[in-house]
């Protein structure tokens, strides 16, 4: 008889489900026969390697899979915590869901394209029927009006219909595209209800309101928030014959909490939990005008979900409803997580992110002032912003720089060198204090295939630039002992603590084979090789190319042109014996 052992084995081999154990590394321990189908590896290609595609365990992931008829087809990817030879790991199932997403496509397709062509003839009908309503055509007797402004009505109601089913195969097809910005809540609804107040009145009904004076920001698609306002304000207006029609907003846990309270019909508690599904109406509005199509609430609560909020109902029957909306308060961290997952749904190619934080900023607004540190930080945002589509700022907060930097692992410290730089520049323009800064990076997916993830990786571990920058390795060129050891009891006394001297400059190369320095600071006219000839080899060297070089003249040099040097990204020379506070500068910036 076969052991439970033997079964489950089987089940697991004869499974059409692909099943991958990785440990907490990300390393495969073990794929099914499906899994490697699926994935088009053999289990010798698969164990022992990294898995590379994106999955988490708070939802599913979409990937591209091989069928069995050997056709490219669409998996799903779910992941759970498992116990693997003693040891914690990672079970990730592999499902294909190719049929499933065709004929969700087909739907959605069919309603978007019937949606789509009932539109221009529904506009060309209304539009028609209400020049004749309108006696553009001609005079029309009451009579005549009254049924063309029914024509007229039902033509809205219809388009409305059809604008509501092209709303909802957008969202569900994941086509929506939201154009956040920072947005004054309050106002929204200001304007939702002010849209509404005319009807509310003439039908009777008294307005009351409860929204603070000051601004509630959110980070959202304005009209996408204001045709959900519309659609519950609208509601109140449908189902209430008396009474009142009460709006709030509040502050709750880091949200903001929007009430649209009613005096109507009410819901009964058989129909509250199908009360956002999609065609769904529990009740008829006495006024036919009102009538509406049963997808409203189901749109509103997928908009709210796609800004990160949640939406409830509590309503009792011939009492009245109240619908209330929570959205996130405006933070760089929503903004950021926003543009993140944009960026990832748009491509799994692998990116980096850097974050510089500036710690001493309020010390150098008293030392200069508030609108300067303001247009330093303008500055620095323009001038990353115009490098190139490969480094991208997302976030510049008074004390916080955060980019997305396109481009592979190995370029990532390069680039992060250029952006110090910028920073540093911007403020070496207005203030002689040095920034105190920190860092962190992280590498999608390596660091994290969820946003979360990827800043909490990227935050975790921030490195404190001047230790960094005073351990960093300094090469002193020039033929002149007695201005190498001054050069050097200078840097070490500014806390640099890594420096080492050549007074021979053929000695360089030989140098630079065991150690790259991270700055060479070089005199130009030495015996044997010049230093232009110094400069001329590190820069054919893919190796040495961007070793940051600083230039010791015996020539007299404008110390006031320290600033037209970086603005023009020249190499930056210093007069010997070297000024104390230009070489802290330069090798500051520089390193």
């Amino acid at each position: 008889m076969d052991s439970d052992h033997d079964i489950l084995q089987a089940i697991v081999e004869k499974s059409d489900i692909g099943l991958v154990v990785m440990d907490e590394k990300r390393i495969i321990q073990f794929a099914n026969p499906a899994a490697q189908t699926i994935l088009n590896r053999k289990s010798e290609q698969l164990v022992g390697q990294p898995f590379e595609y994106p999955v988490n365990d708070r939802e599913p992931s979409i990937i591209d899979i091989i069928q069995r008829n050997g056709r490219t087809g669409t998996g799903q990817l779910s992941m759970s915590d498992i116990s693997w030879n003693g040891t914690k790991a990672l079970l990730v199932s592999i499902r294909d869901i190719t049929e499933q997403v065709m004929l969700d496509r087909l739907k959605d397709d069919f309603i978007h394209n019937v949606s789509h062509e009932l539109r221009t003839p529904l506009t060309a009908i209304r539009e028609s029927v209400a020049q004749v309503h309108d006696g553009i055509l001609g005079d029309v007797n009451e009579e005549q009006k009254a049924y063309l402004s029914i024509c007229m009505r039902n033509a809205d109601r219809l388009r409305k219909i059809v604008d509501d089913l092209l709303d909802i195969s957008k969202i569900e097809a994941g086509k929506i595209e939201l154009k956040k910005k920072q947005t004054d809540l309050g106002e929204v609804v200001q304007s939702g209800l002010d849209l509404y107040k005319p009807l509310i009145q003439k039908k009777g009904l008294e307005i009351h309101t409860q929204i603070p004076e000051r601004e509630l920001n959110v980070y959202v698609d304005r009209d996408r928030i204001y045709q959900v306002i519309n659609n519950l304000v609208g509601n109140a207006l449908k189902f209430t014959e008396k009474g009142s029609i009460d709006i709030e907003l509040s502050d709750k846990d880091g949200h903001f909490l929007c009430s649209v309270r009613d005096t109507g019909i009410g819901i009964s508690g058989e129909d509250l939990p199908r009360v956002f599904d999609k065609f769904q109406q529990f009740a008829e509005s006495t006024d036919p005008k009102y009538r509406g199509t049963g997808l409203g609430l189901s749109i509103a609560r997928q908009i709210v979900q796609l800004h990160e909020g949640d939406i409830q109902v509590d309503s009792k029957p011939n009492e009245g409803s109240t619908f209330s909306f929570t959205l996130p308060k405006y933070s760089s961290t929503i903004v950021l997580r926003d543009v993140l997952s944009t960026r990832i749904k748009k491509s799994a190619d692998p990116f980096g992110l850097l974050s510089i934080r500036i710690k001493n900023l309020d010390t150098i607004q008293r030392e200069t002032s508030p609108r300067i540190v303001t247009d330093a930080l303008y500055q620095i945002n323009e001038t990353l912003g115009s490098f190139d589509r490969r480094t991208v700022p997302m976030i510049t907060d008074r004390e916080d720089i955060i980019l997305r930097i396109e481009t592979n692992e190995a370029q990532q410290e390069k680039r992060r060198r250029k952006v110090m730089r910028v920073v540093k520049e911007a403020f070496l323009k207005i203030t002689d204090t040095e920034l105190e800064m920190e860092y962190g990076t992280s590498i999608y997916p390596e660091n994290g295939p969820a946003v979360d993830d990827l800043i909490s990786s990227c935050h975790e571990f921030m490195v404190n630039e001047t230790v960094q920058r005073f351990s960093k390795n300094i090469l002193l060129v020039d033929d002149e002992t007695a201005i190498t050891d001054a050069t050097r009891e200078l840097l070490e006394l500014l806390g640099y603590k890594n420096i080492q001297a050549l007074n021979d400059s053929r000695a360089v190369f030989d140098h630079i084979r065991n150690s790259i320095p991270d700055l060479i600071i070089l005199d130009m006219k030495m015996p044997g090789m010049t230093g232009f000839e110094v400069i001329g080899r590190l820069k054919e060297n893919f190796e040495t190319q961007d070793i940051p070089i600083l230039i010791m003249s015996g020539y007299e040099v404008e110390v006031g042109r320290f600033h037209e040097y970086i603005s023009k990204k020249a190499i930056l020379t210093i007069y010997k014996p070297a000024d104390p506070d230009l070489l802290r500068k330069m090798v500051y910036y520089l390193i």
